[in-house]
Order: structure tokens, then C-alpha cells, then sequence
């Protein structure tokens, strides 16, 4: 009862205020001086404010539940959700007005009369101007009278999470690296459990029977199994340099994302394993999905909680110890010295190649080592740039 009554006291408009302090001064001065007119005044005042009570206070039981399909996107493109209604009460719902939230911005709809036990669907769309979070809701009814002295929010719908992830473009490839994938040419390593048959060997003890050849091992006389090429899929290492003294600007910060998503995609396409380390967010191997919904939460690190550019390499070694490919992405504002510092410690054995973007740089390609460093200004030169280093 208690947050009843404080709900309705902030729910009180200019309005609602002006005609209960006109009531009540006019209530006081008929007292004073006994005019019947200043009483009729009181009593239409207290009549409005009664009927206002009524209306705003009346109870009703609608559920409503907010959908998103798809609940993901990507920048500039707007997604459709549908608010799903249902009247409960005997009573109808005479159009209301309902606010949907949808991060900085509010929109307001007004609904057809939602009958007694009666169902409605209305469509809604939701804009996806930047990368992010974006929190759609809680939808919220905004109950008033027909004067308009009172005005009470009622939840109607709890809020849902939008992802946008960050504009891709699409690449021919990528570079194949050390391993080869399943379709590929198999590399050198050697397994005892694999797709490529390679040679047989004598039976050492500790091996797995099942990889026994019984035919070669009766014509030999001893045992001997099957040994097979390593024809593991091409495992790719993504880092995104999240320290603010990296970038000039903010904006180069979101292309870095947008060439690490269209990198991520790119990888999920051809069937590569991809790990992600952005910040204090490490995603492993598997589904590129979860590097993409990484992405939209991504941010520049905080004063004070800055990862090194070397450290960020070793955590990404650490987490990828089998990848083949590497592929850093910082900004234009790191000296070049230290991404060459940073190309000089990863082994010798993993293709590498470092991206630096700003917005408005110039195309660039120079090599360290034998190591391709890219400079990008804008995210279309991405396609051609990946073509060469990938030769």
C-alpha cells in the first residue's frame, strides 16, 4: 500500500497538482467567507480528483511478453519484435498508450482497445545504429484518466537483451597456415588416430588394437598397425588490442572490431577453430557465434586495468596452443616499434600478421620478420589487404 501511494504521488501531473491546490484554496476560502460559489468550485475540484482516483487505481491484469527474432544484428540493420498481449479482467483496456525503451531512446505506441479476455500482437522496430547492448524494455503502460490529473506506470512486459554486433564485410579466404583442414593437404605431423592413412609400423606396446591391421600382420608375421597423417583443422588465434592509448579516436577502436568480425567470420565459414582474447575476455575454440556476441560486448579498457600489448599475446599463446594462425588487431596510435616487438616473440612456426586501423589512414602493407603489418583506414580495404598477405 505504502509503494501504491508513493507511485501515485509521483504520478500526480501539472495538472493533477493544479487542480487539487484550486480545490483546496477554494474549500478554504468558503469557509472564510461562506460564498457558495467558492464550495462549488471545491466540489467539482474534489469531483475530478475522485473520478481520477477511480480510473488510475482501477484494477486490470494484462500480460504481455516482448519477442525479438532474430535477437541479433548487425550495425544499421533494424530488427522487428512483436509485443504479445493478453486481457485477463472482465474489463476492457480503452487504447493504451505503452513505452518501449530501447537503450538511450523511448517509443511510445498506441495500441487498439484490448477487449475483455481478448489478445493482441503489435509489431515494433527496433534500430541498431551502433555496436553494442542494446536493452529493449521493460515495456511499460502508462496508465491515465480522462482529464489527465494522475498518470500510473504499470510493468507490462519485462526487458530483452539486443545484440549488434559489428558491420563485416566479406573476405575470399584466409591464409591456411601450418595445419591444413579436413579438405586440405594434411601436414607432416604424425597421429595414430586419424582420416589420412599414412604407413604401417610395427605393433609398440601401449598402442590401440583397434589400429591393427590383421591382414599385413599375418602376412608379416608380427603385428602391425595403421599410422596416419595429422589432418587436424586449421586452428586461428584472434587478439584485439583493447588499451585506450591504442587508438586515436574511438571509431578506430570499433573498425578493429569490425575486421575482427569479419575475420570471425570468415574463420566460421571455412570450418577453422577460433579462439578470441579481447581485453579480460578469453572465448575458446568452437562456434564463431560466441567470438561474434564477444564482440558486441567489447570495450576499451578502464584507467588502471590496462592489459599490456606482450601480455596479451602470451594469454592468447596460453589459451591457443595449437593455433596456426594469428591475427592482432590494434590502432594506428601503437608505435610500430612495439608491434614489432610483439611479431618478434611469437614462434617461428605460426603465420602472423598484425592490423592496425584509423579511420581515415591510408592502405598500408610492410612486413617485420617476414610478418605482414597492415594498415587500414577504412573497413572495405580489408578484402584486398587480406588477399595479399594471404598469397
Amino acid at each position: 500500500m505504502r509503494r501504491l501511494w508513493s507511485g501515485l504521488r509521483r504520478g500526480v501531473t501539472p495538472l493533477g497538482r493544479a487542480v487539487i491546490s484550486t480545490g483546496l484554496l477554494a474549500l478554504t476560502l468558503a469557509r472564510l467567507t461562506g460564498l457558495v460559489e467558492l464550495a462549488v468550485v471545491a466540489a467539482l475540484c474534489l469531483l475530478l480528483v475522485a473520478i481520477g482516483l477511480a480510473v488510475v487505481l482501477a484494477p486490470s491484469d494484462v500480460r504481455a511478453v516482448l519477442v525479438l527474432r532474430p535477437d541479433r544484428t548487425s550495425v544499421g540493420s533494424p530488427v522487428r519484435g512483436r509485443l504479445r498481449l493478453a486481457n485477463r479482467w472482465p474489463v476492457s483496456v480503452l487504447s493504451p498508450v505503452v513505452e518501449v525503451p530501447a537503450g538511450t531512446e523511448s517509443r511510445w505506441l498506441r495500441l487498439p482497445t484490448l477487449r475483455a479476455y481478448g489478445t493482441h500482437d503489435a509489431q515494433l522496430v527496433v534500430p541498431a545504429p551502433r555496436r553494442g547492448v542494446i536493452t529493449v524494455g521493460p515495456v511499460v503502460y502508462r496508465r491515465t484518466d480522462p482529464v489527465g490529473l494522475f498518470a500510473r506506470r504499470v510493468r507490462w512486459a519485462a526487458p530483452v537483451e539486443l545484440l549488434v554486433r559489428p558491420a563485416t564485410v566479406d573476405l575470399a579466404g584466409l591464409p591456411l597456415g601450418e595445419i591444413r583442414d579436413l579438405e586440405g593437404v594434411p601436414s607432416d605431423r604424425l597421429s595414430m588416430s586419424d582420416l589420412a592413412f599414412h604407413a604401417l609400423r610395427e605393433y609398440v606396446r601401449g598402442d590401440d588394437l583397434r589400429h591393427v591391421h590383421w591382414r599385413s600382420s599375418a602376412r608379416a608375421g608380427q603385428l602391425l598397425v595403421r599410422q596416419y597423417h595429422d589432418t587436424r583443422r586449421t586452428s586461428a588465434l584472434l587478439l584485439v588490442d583493447t588499451r585506450p592509448e591504442a587508438y586515436a579516436d574511438p571509431e578506430d577502436f570499433e573498425l578493429a572490431l569490425s575486421v575482427a568480425a569479419s575475420v570471425t567470420m570468415r574463420a566460421g565459414h571455412d570450418g577453422y577453430d577460433l579462439a578470441l582474447v579481447c581485453g579480460d575476455t578469453i572465448v575458446g575454440g568452437g562456434d564463431p557465434s560466441y567470438v561474434l556476441d564477444a564482440f558486441c560486448r567489447a570495450t576499451l579498457d578502464a584507467p588502471g586495468n590496462t592489459h599490456a600489448l606482450a601480455d596479451l599475446v602470451t594469454r592468447g599463446l596460453a589459451a591457443a596452443y595449437d593455433a596456426s594462425l594469428l591475427f592482432l588487431v590494434s590502432g594506428t596510435a601503437t608505435p610500430l616499434v612495439d608491434l614489432q616487438r610483439v611479431v618478434a616473440q611469437t614462434p617461428a612456426d605460426l603465420w602472423a600478421a598484425v592490423w592496425r586501423t584509423g579511420a581515415g589512414e591510408k592502405a598500408g602493407l610492410a612486413e617485420y620478420a617476414g610478418r605482414p603489418i597492415v594498415t587500414l583506414g577504412e573497413l572495405g580495404q580489408l578484402p584486398v589487404a587480406m588477399s595479399e598477405v594471404a598469397r
